[in-house]
């Protein structure tokens, strides 16, 4: 059976048509019309519906090269996600589906389970809410075999599609489609051509469209006053001018070829704008806009004190389905500090005016916030002169040493009564991995060696047997999935951290609750300020949010902060993204699809990059 999903279009005879072949089972091609509009026509072949059972007997799609959705409560839908980047001048006018043959299962699909904030017990929720009904609507789940949104990144307008070749019958069963063919009708905007782009820029596009032969944007040469870092700084930071201050971490900067600023946030207070944020996010868009900087560094203080300026965050709105423990699930909202707003720069965030930035519906003309970052940015948290020597010390080291191979996984028993291990989601870092129908290559097994502190094969590892690790053996990265908060995480207090004997400092990664709560102060902020300790880091402004399958080897959904976790290491290793702080923005934007899901958003919001973001990934042989 053939149907057609219309909404109005016409075609007034084609001047020329150009074709892409995004994969062996999808194809795109443009069609330019001579009365100026144009059509992209997308033709997707899926593969046949396979299903395995889950442990309740429910059946979970697998379809070679799907992803799989994660809306809370909601049936587990393979997708197929399609970044269709515009022409300039060019907007989307209306949408024609064109679905091939159907076929019906009677068959009832697992839905996606909630997740669990890493170490609940240890943090109390501040907002519990009782669990509401999953949001199942009309009379088929997707309402539609596709969705479009539109993001833009670096002034390209990009069409995300994503396509659904199952659907849920409110009836009972499942509804297959082998292929769609989508018609995507622009029409011109008089928005103007192309928008002239830096090379780094063009790069950044064509690696994240499926139509990279359409980014035409002419290369715009940098100039006399453009530069590559905006460092952002208080008062006392800058004040400071003895042994690695602010001009010895700019000089090995333009060392390793970057050239850089610094911005005071006293002048910046000066910017229009509503509060220090968004004076703050206008200066970056304005540096970002005249000479095309692709770095910032928040560096100073980020809580409020009387004597000095500090750095604030805008907190981010969502609400997960959460677990309590004891088999409990309920609604968790929150209001979540989070840097990607200076990093992501269309928009305002909150289109509606409201107390809550980052809904779905607060992005341009109502649509979807932008989740496309244009610049990378990093955080450090000083107090004093000593740790901001101690910091740009390491930076410092960072920029001109390679680090070792030798790699830490640490993974701690999350729930006992699901039987959950941080240490089956440390061992997806390693090698291939699939979970979830996504696929990610981690660290060589071949070329690392790896401490592994597991509470399955080493109950009840400790922070006495983490410092120890530390301080015997030269690390490179240490990764971490396990309970914590502000001032514990990896098994030990925050004042063990001075003790860090290493002599060479380390790159670290915690999907643990709070370690990144930079706001009133947290673990990570002092892991970076330390003597010895870590030079860059990866960590939460507010809960992980933890796998909640005890069969870890089936397809679940995993954790957010595992997701992130995964195409983090998989950015470095695989896709030859070196720089620490792009990686992190990469293991982000590689989840766009998915943007819909509340966990998504709250992963998106709070995982927090701590550190010089132009640090690149240099390993010793």
């Amino acid at each position: 059976m053939n149907s057609l999903i219309r909404v109005s279009t016409l075609f007034i005879g084609v001047l020329f048509a150009t074709s892409v072949f995004a994969s062996p089972d999808t194809s795109i091609r443009w069609l330019e019309n001579r009365d100026g509009s144009g059509t992209f026509e997308i033709q997707t072949v899926f593969p046949k519906a396979e299903f395995e059972k889950d442990r309740v007997g429910k059946a979970v799609p697998i379809m070679p090269g799907l992803m799989l959705s994660m809306e809370g409560g909601l049936p587990m839908i393979p997708l197929k996600p399609l970044h269709i980047a515009l022409p300039g001048g060019y907007g989307v006018d209306s949408v024609v589906v064109e679905e091939g043959a159907h076929q019906h299962l009677d068959i009832e699909l697992a839905s996606v389970s909630g997740m669990a904030p890493i170490s609940w017990r240890q943090n109390p929720p501040r907002v519990l809410l009782p669990a509401a009904a999953p949001n199942f609507v009309g009379s088929q789940y997707p309402e539609s075999r596709y969705r479009i949104s539109l993001q833009k990144l670096h002034g390209t307008s990009i069409a995300l599609v994503t396509l659904y070749p199952l659907v849920v019958q409110r009836g009972g069963g499942v509804e297959y489609v082998d292929s769609l063919t989508v018609h995507l009708n622009l029409v011109r905007t008089g928005g103007g051509g192309p928008t002239p782009l830096l090379l780094h820029q063009v790069k950044d596009v064509k690696s994240f469209v499926d139509n990279p032969e359409m980014v035409l944007a002419p290369v715009q040469e940098k100039n006399g006053y453009s530069y590559d870092y905006l460092i952002i700084a208080t008062q006392k930071v800058i004040d400071y001018k003895g042994t690695y201050g602010l001009t010895d971490f700019q000089t090995a900067l333009s060392d390793r070829g970057i050239t850089s600023q610094v911005a005071n946030l006293k002048d910046i207070d000066a910017v229009a704008g509503t509060d220090r944020i968004e004076k703050i996010r206008e200066y970056i868009r304005s540096q970002y806009k005249n000479s095309g900087i692709k770095y910032v560094l928040l560096i100073g203080r980020s809580k409020d004190s009387s004597t000095e300026g500090f750095l604030p965050s805008r907190p981010m709105w969502s609400k997960i389905k959460a677990y309590f423990g004891g088999s409990s699930w309920v609604d968790l909202e929150e209001q979540i500090p989070a840097d990607l707003y200076y990093s992501n720069l269309d928009g305002t965030f909150n289109y509606n005016n409201d107390k809550n930035w980052g809904e779905t519906t607060d992005g341009d003309k109502g649509g979807d916030v932008d989740f496309l970052p244009e610049v990378a940015v990093g955080r450090v948290v000083i107090d004093s002169d000593l740790q901001l020597q101690q910091f740009v010390k390491k930076s410092v080291w960072a920029g001109t040493h390679a680090i070792s191979k030798n790699t830490i996984l640490a993974g701690e028993m999350l729930f006992t009564e699901m039987n959950l291990y941080g240490d089956d989601y440390m061992e997806q870092l390693i090698g291939s991995c699939t979970d979830h129908k996504f696929e990610t290559t981690g660290y060589p097994a071949e070329k690392f060696t790896f401490k592994k502190l597991y509470d399955r094969t080493t109950r009840g590892w400790t922070g006495t047997d983490a410092l120890t690790a530390i301080n015997a053996t030269t690390f490179g990265m240490i990764n971490h999935l396990g309970h914590s908060n502000n001032s514990y995480n990896f098994r030990m207090s925050s004042s063990s951290i001075n003790t860090m004997k290493n002599v060479e400092p380390f790159f670290y990664y915690t999907q643990g609750c709070f370690a990144g709560g930079f706001t009133t102060g947290s673990f990570v902020d002092k892991l970076l300020t330390a003597p010895n300790a870590g030079f860059a880091a990866v960590g939460n402004s507010t809960y992980g949010l933890a796998p909640e399958d005890p069969q870890f080897d089936s397809t679940k959904t995993p954790g957010g902060s595992q997701m992130l976790h995964r195409q983090f290491i998989h950015a470095l290793m695989t896709k030859g993204i070196h720089e620490f702080g792009l990686a992190h923005q990469e293991s982000k934007r590689a989840f766009i699809d998915l943007k819909t899901a509340q966990e998504i958003r709250w992963v998106n919001w709070g995982a927090t990059f701590f550190g010089d973001p132009s640090l690149k990934l240099n390993f010793a042989d």
